[in-house]
């Protein structure tokens, strides 16, 4: 049989309410974190072994500042 990694990402406006209601429940693999692009996350196995990512809904990844605008094609 074939192994692989599952993996199931949920998204909360709640993550840290979540978190204190599941950290002790589970095998936890990341505590809240805030990810390089502004996203605050955590992760854990469930029971099965699938990993399972709890994270709070960002409004934009990219925004003004990390993005780059291309130069003018006229000039």
């Amino acid at each position: 049989m074939g192994g692989g990694i599952s993996f199931f990402i949920l998204r909360t406006k709640f993550l840290t309410q979540a978190f204190k209601r599941i950290a002790e429940h589970v095998d936890l693999i990341l505590e809240v974190r805030q990810q390089f692009w502004g996203q605050r996350v955590f992760r854990f196995f469930d029971p099965d072994g699938t990993v399972i990512a709890w994270a709070r809904k960002v409004s934009s990844v990219l925004t003004p500042s990390r993005t780059r605008n291309p130069p003018d094609a006229t000039t």
